[in-house]
């Protein structure tokens, strides 16, 4: 009989549980075989023959689990060695490598395998635990340098590079791997030792294509030796710790000896650092000097009948006009000798206004309804005036501002460009069609192309304003009558607006000045001798800017093999390197003589606000450019970036404007036409050199 209790099912079920708490234990034990996903996304090897070094690359990605236990290991064979799977960190390194944190999920690295003859079966695998069993292959990318010259077949060449002032050298270690990007190899933990021993200054070597940075070239013969303390380091870069000599400041180039390290042991080849560019501001400043004009004024109106007070009084306070004006009766205009007596007067009072010294400018108000024979009649009369002017030196005539009651087109070539006839392009639109904003202005000025159409009709660029049935519009500030007119019955004279201020500017026209007839209205004034001097071998960059498109440039070359006898200054950088002058004189190109400063008080919504205009009638520039630019009130032009000049080492590289040595880009063929803006090492950087 069994025991009260005891029953073989009890007792067999409880040894089942105890053996299942037992399985459960031990299996705890254990490293669970989980696949989380680890995919290598760099996975490169290179053997370098000369230095019997294996380097290996990776970096892997996984979902989770990546930590210190995970392992990545290699295998490969040569033909007297067979390594199996083997940690990397298992190896003796031959160069420093040093723990990188990669991000999240990511596993990182490098190594430095000392291998004797060529590795062939190469494989690297991740281990997800180094304990445990699961693994995944990398698809590995395998490099072969074989032994040759040191630019070609070593892992790391040296080079140097200069600060701004081209005294103090920055030694600089640079990784050389197939599909491996320098920056790339210190990103994934690699550190290399390289010094520099004996440094001497000459001549530059002739770089080939595919040793741009001289590496192991020899040293110049002869070569003036200069003591410097030696330099080592494990950082990729580092400034030497005494300047160059005075003695070497126009050598090309410093050659040194340079020792890095490798698997058999050292190995000591020339490195060179190159002389920057030395560069200057070609022109720093060109001084044109527009000065105040005085304003000969006078009113042509009838004195028998009055057209429109209103208008008048408008043409009068736009030109600041007053009770002392001298006025021309129009009436006077049937006379046969009407244009020969007016073209007296207005010549008395040139002659008397030029006394001070000043240049001028005639400024005329026609007040009239004559438009087909009056407007004609000034026209020829100011041919008259202004072409007797037109080669003399300051103080002169520059030219003419005429505000018209009617819309008039100046016809004659000779004064075109010297004569600014108001108002225009607007002057035949209705007013409810006059354009308000930027945008719709410059949609019209597109249809006028000539810049006396596209000047006159400025009106502020104020957006129309809505109140209930009401709607007030800006006036242009050189309205013709029917517009005005239109304008004060709908609204009133104080929403008309009003001149606070006119002034007219002129560039001053020195006795040795020489003035160019270039056609199509512009002509080209070569002032005080301004000059750029230059010698065989310099070169130039050229910097686009609003200053530099009127600035031009002329020299006994280009004279003789163009039509035209001068060029624009963005041509120069070209022109010097194909057929290089010692001199190219500097000018600058007009279209009209003079330029407009004005303040006028606009009202809307009966809210007066101030806008101030500079007009540069009389810059070759774009219409776009004529609205709001106040560039033209200073005394001179600020050319210091537009154009650089090099007069020292311009078949050199140089950094740009990133800090990065273009090491493949010398200055004279590189920066033609492209801003030459460098960013030079300095002796307080540190860290890795921006070098990719």
């Amino acid at each position: 009989m069994r025991p009260a209790g005891r029953g073989p099912r009890r007792g067999f079920a409880s040894r089942l549980l105890l053996c299942a708490m037992i399985q459960a234990l031990i299996t705890s034990c254990k490293v669970p075989i989980v696949d989380i996903e680890a995919e290598f996304t760099i996975s490169d090897m290179s053997w370098f023959a000369a230095e019997e070094t294996l380097f290996v690359f990776y970096e892997l990605e996984a979902l989770a689990g990546l930590n210190e236990s995970s392992a990545v290991e290699i295998q490969f064979t040569t033909d007297n060695l067979t390594v199996d799977w083997t940690p990397l960190d298992g190896f003796s390194h031959v160069h420093t490598h040093v723990s990188v944190n990669c991000g999240p999920s990511k596993l990182c690295g490098s190594a430095s395998i000392s291998v004797n003859q060529e590795p062939r079966n190469i494989g690297l695998r991740l281990r997800y635990h180094k304990d445990g069993e699961l693994t995944r292959l990398a698809r590995p990318i395998v490099n072969i340098i074989n032994d040759t010259s040191a630019h070609r077949g070593r892992s790391l060449l040296v080079y140097g590079v200069f600060d701004e002032t081209n005294q103090h050298i920055q030694w600089r270690s640079r990784h050389q791997f197939p599909t491996i990007r320098n920056e790339q190899a210190r990103d994934l933990g690699l550190r290399r030792y390289f010094e520099v021993v004996e440094s001497g200054y000459g001549l530059r070597p002739n770089p080939t294509n595919d040793n741009p940075y001289s590496y192991g070239e020899p040293c110049p013969n002869p070569i003036d030796l200069f003591p410097a303390p030696s330099l080592s380091t494990l950082e990729p870069a580092l400034f030497q710790s005494t300047p160059l000599p005075i003695g070497g400041r126009d050598a090309e180039a410093v050659c040194s000896q340079t020792t890095v390290t490798d698997a058999k042991g050292t190995f000591t080849t020339t490195a060179y650092a190159l002389k920057n560019p030395e560069t200057q501001p070609a022109f720093p400043s060109l001084r044109s000097p527009t000065a105040s004009v005085t304003q000969i004024k006078f009113l042509f109106r009838p004195c028998q009948e009055t057209i429109s007070s209103d208008h008048l009084d408008m043409q009068m306070q736009r030109l600041q006009f007053d009770a002392s004006t001298p006025v021309i009766c129009t009436e006077t205009q049937v006379q046969a000798d009407f244009e020969e007596r007016v073209s007296e007067q207005l010549r008395d009072a040139i002659a008397l206004a030029r006394t001070p010294g000043e240049d001028m400018v005639l400024s005329l108000v026609l007040h009239h309804d004559s438009a087909a024979t009056l407007s004609p009649k000034i026209e020829r009369i100011l041919e008259t005036l202004i072409t007797a002017e037109e080669d003399k030196s300051t103080p002169r005539l520059t030219g003419a501002f005429v505000f018209d009651s009617f819309r008039y087109e100046v016809e004659r070539e000779t004064i075109a460009n010297r004569v600014l006839w108001c108002p225009a392009v607007f002057s035949e639109l209705d007013l409810e069609e006059i354009p308000e904003t930027q945008e719709e202005i410059e949609d019209l000025l597109e249809k006028f192309p000539d810049a006396s159409q596209q000047s006159c009709p400025i009106a502020p660029t104020n957006a129309e304003v809505d109140l209930g049935n009401l709607s007030f519009t800006s006036l242009p500030i050189l309205p013709t009558r029917s517009i005005y007119l239109d304008f004060i019955e709908d609204y009133s004279k104080a929403q008309a607006g009003e001149m606070r201020s006119l002034d007219f500017r002129a560039p001053l026209r020195p006795t040795i000045n020489e003035n160019i007839d270039l056609g199509f209205g512009t002509s080209a004034s070569f002032m005080n001798g301004e000059f750029i001097s230059a010698q065989q071998l310099d070169a130039f960059s050229y910097c686009a800017d609003e200053l530099t498109d009127f600035v031009l440039i002329r020299s006994e070359g280009i004279e003789s093999t163009f039509e035209s006898p001068v060029l624009p200054l963005e041509f120069l950088p070209t022109w010097h390197n194909n057929a290089p002058e010692e001199r190219y004189e500097v000018g600058l190109a007009w279209v009209f003589p003079f330029l407009i400063q004005l303040e006028y008080e606009s009202v809307l919504a009966g809210s007066a606000s101030a806008f101030a205009f500079s007009v540069p009638f009389g810059i070759a520039t774009t219409g776009q450019a004529l609205y709001g630019s106040e560039m033209w009130t200073s005394e001179a032009f600020d050319l210091t970036l537009a154009l650089t000049h090099c007069t020292r080492f311009c078949d050199h590289p140089s950094f740009d404007g990133a800090g990065i040595y273009q090491v493949r880009e010398p200055f004279r063929d590189t920066y033609q036409d492209q801003c030459y803006t460098p960013r030079f090492p300095q002796l307080t950087d540190g860290g890795f050199p921006d070098d990719p």
